[in-house]
C-alpha cells in the first residue's frame, strides 16, 4: 500500500476480509495503513462508526474483525436490574452471561448477537459461559414508559422497568406538552452507543405519576396490553345470541334438573366452571362444567382473531383486561346463577379413595344453582357460618363430599410424584374512590383445594383422551428443573437449617416442603422453591407437568380467559364427533406466542400487585401513621438485610446505615449481620419488627428500619374479605 492512504469503508471490510487476516489491534491496522498523525485519527473515527454500525467487532480485548468471521450466538437479552444479563440462545443451550461492560448498548428484551469470550467452571459443577454482545438484531423497547424528570438542563424520561438501565433525554420541543412528574409514553429516536445516551421524542402523556389510575395504565402500556375492542368486534359481540335457542340445545345433554354451582373469588367477573356430584354405587360420578365458548368463538371470526392476539385475560386489583368483550365474558359464556348456559362437561367416575375409573364427555345444558365464594364456602365447610336459603341447604352435604374426595384425589396426586405449590395471595382492599385501604393475605384452603383438585382432573382426562387419539393440541408442559438451580436453591435454605435428602426425589422435596409449612420463613422459601423451578409454558410436543406429576396435561377449564382451552374445546369436540383433527392454525407458533402472553399477563399482574401493597404503605407514612410490621430475614447482603412481610407477601431492606446502635459487618458466609461492639446478629431466619422508613414508588422498593429484634413467631394472620388477584391455576 501507499503511505498516508486514506482507509475507507470498502477498503477496511476488504482487508478484514482476506483469508489470512488475523484480528488486529488498531495500532496495527494504522501500520498495515501506513497511517499516521491526522490520517490516523480518520482511521480510529472511522472504525468506532463502523462498530457502532456493526460492520465490524472487537474480540480478544480490542482487535478488530467482521461479525461473519467470528462465531456468534443469537438469543433474547434478560437484562437484571443491577446491570448484568442473559443471553437466552434462540437455538437451545445454557444462558450465556453479560457483564453490564459487554451489554454495548443493548436493553432488556432485545434480540442480539452475542461472541463467547470465556467460560468459568462453578464449583466443579456446570461452567457458565461468558459473553459480549455485538449486535442489536431486534429492538424489543423501541417505547418506553417512564416518568418525565429534569436532569440539570436536560430533560429525561426515566424508566419505571427497573431492568431498562438507560434515561432517554428528550427535547424540550418533543414533550408533548408533558409536565416533569408526569408518566410518558417515550419513542427512541437515536442511540448508536453505551456511552452516549438515548434520546427520543414523547409520543403519549398518560397522567401525573403517583396516581392509581395513571400508574396502572403505565403498567398496562409498558407490557404492550391490548385494551380496548374495535367497534366492528364489539358488533359481531353483541350480535351472538344470549338465549340458549331450542336449535343451540339440539343433540345436548339437559343438566338442569342436576344440582350444579360455581366457586369463584368474590370479586370474580366471569364464571367458566361448575361442578357436580352424584353417586353411582359406592363410587361417585365428578361433572365438571365448562362454558362452551368455541361454540361462540368459531374460526376466522373477529372474535377468535383478537382473542388469539390477547391469548389471556388479564386480571389487575379492581380491573380486568378480558380476553373477549364483556357481552360473552361476563354474559352468555359466563356460568352465571339460575341462568340456562351451554358448556362442555366431562364426567370423571371416581372411586371413594379418589382414583379414576372411568370418564365420558359430553356437549351439555347447565342451571348453575348457586354462585359460591371461596370465602363462603371455607366458611361453611369449618362451621363457622350455618347454610342459607334452600340452595345452600341442598349443597352443603354435597360440599362436604367434595370435600372428602378432593383431599383423597390430592393425596392420589402426590403419591406419585407431584409437589405442593399452593401459595397464599394477596388481598386489596379499596374504597368506593379506588384508593387502597387495606392489604393482607388470603390462604389457601379446603374451599380452593376442591376447585384446585377437580380442575386438574378435568384437565388430565382430556389430555389422556387426547393422547389416545394421538391428536395435536397445545400442551400445557412443566420440564424438569435444572440441577444448577436446585442445588443454588439447597444453599440458599441451609441458613435456616434446612436440607433435601436428594433434589432428584420429589417425595424427598414435598417432604421438605411440608416441614416449612407454617413456619415464619414458610412463604419466602416457597417462592424462592418456585423461582428454582422452570416455567410452565404451551408445547405442541408432550413432555409432562413436572409439578403435577403429570403425564398427559392440557388445559380444558377456562375458554373464557385463556385461549388454548379454546383449541382444546374444538379439537375435544371433533376427536368426540370421530373426525380427524385438521385447519388448526401454526400450532408452534401459536404455543411460543400464548406462552410469551401468559408471561407478560403475569409480570403485569404482579407488578400492579405490588406497586398497589407500595401505594397504601407510602399513604400511611406520608400521614405519619407508624406501622409495626413483624418480617422474617431472608437475606444478608453488605449494605443490608433482605426483609420480607407475611402479612403484606412483600419483601423490602433494613439498609446497614439505618443500624445506627453499632458498626455492622456481613459475615463471610452471608448468614448474619453482626456488630462489631456489642456482637449484635441479625440471623438469616430472625423475626424482626420493623417500620416502614422509604417507598420508592419509580423503583418499587421499600426501606425498613428495625424496631425490635425477637426470636419470636408471628401471629396468624386473619383472613378479611377483600378484593384478590384471580386464581387462575396457571400451572
Amino acid at each position: 500500500m501507499k503511505k498516508d492512504t486514506a482507509a475507507t469503508r470498502d477498503s477496511v471490510i476488504a482487508f478484514l476480509s482476506s483469508p489470512d487476516y488475523r484480528p488486529m489491534r488498531r495500532t496495527e491496522l494504522y501500520h498495515e495503513f501506513h497511517l499516521r498523525g491526522d490520517r490516523s485519527r480518520e482511521l480510529r473515527r472511522l472504525l468506532q462508526d463502523m462498530e457502532r454500525s456493526g460492520e465490524v467487532i472487537r474480540v480478544k480485548g480490542s482487535r478488530y474483525a467482521l461479525p461473519q468471521k467470528v462465531d456468534l450466538i443469537t438469543g433474547a437479552l434478560e437484562v437484571h436490574q443491577r446491570g448484568f444479563g442473559f443471553v437466552t440462545p434462540a437455538k437451545g443451550g445454557d444462558d450465556i452471561y453479560i457483564h453490564s461492560e459487554n451489554m454495548s448498548h443493548a436493553m432488556h428484551g432485545d434480540t442480539v448477537s452475542v461472541r463467547i469470550i470465556s467460560e468459568h467452571c462453578r464449583r466443579g459443577r456446570q461452567s457458565r459461559r461468558e459473553g459480549q454482545i455485538v449486535k442489536i438484531i431486534e429492538r424489543a423497547n423501541e417505547e418506553i414508559v417512564g416518568t418525565l424528570e429534569r436532569s440539570g438542563k436536560f430533560l429525561c424520561v426515566v424508566p419505571d422497568n427497573p431492568r431498562i438501565q438507560h434515561n432517554v433525554y428528550v427535547a424540550p420541543s418533543d414533550i408533548k406538552g408533558a409536565r416533569v412528574g408526569q408518566k410518558v409514553v417515550v419513542k427512541i429516536t437515536d442511540w448508536e452507543s453505551r456511552h452516549v445516551s438515548p434520546q427520543g421524542v414523547i409520543i403519549e402523556v398518560l397522567g401525573d405519576a403517583g396516581k392509581p389510575e395513571t400508574d396502572l395504565l403505565s403498567i398496562i402500556r409498558e407490557h404492550k396490553l391490548r385494551m380496548e375492542f374495535s367497534s366492528a368486534l364489539q358488533k359481531e359481540a353483541e350480535s351472538v345470541s344470549h338465549e340458549a335457542s331450542a336449535q343451540a340445545l339440539r343433540g345436548r345433554e339437559d343438566l338442569r334438573g342436576t344440582v350444579t354451582f360455581t366457586i369463584d373469588p368474590v370479586d370474580a367477573r366471569d364464571f367458566d366452571d361448575a361442578v357436580s356430584l352424584t353417586r353411582r354405587g359406592r363410587d361417585f360420578v365428578l361433572g365438571v362444567h365448562i362454558a362452551d365458548v368455541s361454540h361462540y368463538v368459531t374460526p376466522g371470526s373477529l372474535l377468535d382473531e383478537e382473542a388469539r392476539l390477547r391469548s389471556t385475560s388479564v386480571y389487575f386489583p379492581s380491573r380486568v383486561l378480558p380476553m373477549l368483550p364483556e357481552s360473552l365474558s361476563n354474559g352468555v359464556c359466563s356460568l352465571r346463577e339460575n341462568e340456562d348456559r351451554l358448556t362442555q362437561s366431562v364426567f370423571i367416575t371416581l372411586s371413594p379413595e379418589g382414583r379414576a375409573i372411568d370418564c365420558r364427555f359430553a356437549d351439555t345444558v347447565i342451571r348453575s344453582r348457586k354462585r359460591f365464594t371461596y370465602h363462603r364456602v371455607g366458611a361453611l365447610l369449618r362451621g363457622e357460618a350455618a347454610p342459607e336459603g334452600e340452595a345452600e341447604r341442598e349443597i352443603l352435604p354435597l360440599l362436604k363430599e367434595m370435600e372428602r374426595l378432593a383431599l383423597a384425589i390430592r393425596a392420589q396426586r402426590f403419591n406419585r410424584g407431584a409437589l405442593d405449590l399452593d401459595m397464599p395471595e394477596a388481598v386489596i382492599q379499596f374504597d368506593d374512590q379506588g384508593r387502597v385501604t387495606g392489604v393482607h393475605r388470603e390462604e389457601f384452603d379446603n374451599s380452593h383445594i376442591i376447585i384446585e383438585e377437580f380442575m386438574i382432573a378435568a384437565n388430565e382426562a382430556v389430555g389422556t383422551f387426547v393422547e389416545s387419539r394421538r391428536a395435536p393440541g397445545l400442551w400445557r408442559v412443566h420440564e424438569d428443573p435444572d440441577d444448577e438451580k436446585l442445588y443454588e436453591y439447597l444453599e440458599l435454605i441451609k441458613p435456616f437449617g434446612y436440607a433435601i435428602r436428594d433434589i432428584h426425589d420429589k417425595r424427598a422435596l414435598q417432604k421438605f416442603l411440608d416441614q416449612v409449612k407454617g413456619k415464619p420463613e414458610s412463604y419466602a422459601l416457597q417462592l424462592a422453591f418456585l423461582r428454582s423451578l422452570k416455567l410452565a409454558v404451551y408445547s405442541t410436543r408432550n413432555t409432562g407437568h413436572y409439578g403435577l406429576g403429570s403425564k398427559n396435561y392440557l388445559y380444558f377449564t377456562s375458554p373464557i380467559r385463556r385461549y388454548p382451552d379454546v383449541i382444546t374445546h374444538r379439537v375435544l369436540r371433533v376427536l368426540r364427533a370421530g373426525r380427524p383433527v385438521a385447519g388448526l392454525p401454526d400450532l408452534e407458533k401459536l404455543a411460543a406466542h400464548c406462552s410469551e402472553a401468559e408471561e407478560e399477563a403475569e409480570d403485569a399482574e404482579r407488578q400492579c400487585v405490588k406497586l398497589r401493597k407500595l401505594q397504601y404503605l407510602k399513604s400511611h407514612l406520608d400521614a405519619g401513621k407508624i406501622d409495626l410490621l413483624q418480617g422474617v430475614v431472608t437475606g444478608i447482603r453488605e449494605f443490608g438485610i433482605s426483609v420480607y412481610l407475611n402479612d403484606y407477601l412483600l419483601d423490602g431492606l433494613v439498609h446497614v446505615s439505618s443500624l445506627t446502635d453499632d458498626f455492622y459487618r456481613m459475615s463471610k458466609n452471608k448468614t448474619q449481620m453482626v456488630g462489631e461492639r456489642t456482637k449484635r446478629r441479625f440471623r438469616v431466619g430472625d423475626i424482626l419488627t420493623v417500620q416502614v422508613e422509604r417507598v420508592d414508588l419509580v423503583k418499587r422498593e421499600v426501606d425498613f428500619t428495625v424496631v425490635d429484634k425477637s426470636r419470636s413467631a408471628p401471629k396468624a394472620p386473619h383472613r378479611p374479605r377483600g378484593t384478590s388477584q384471580r386464581r387462575t391455576n396457571r400451572r
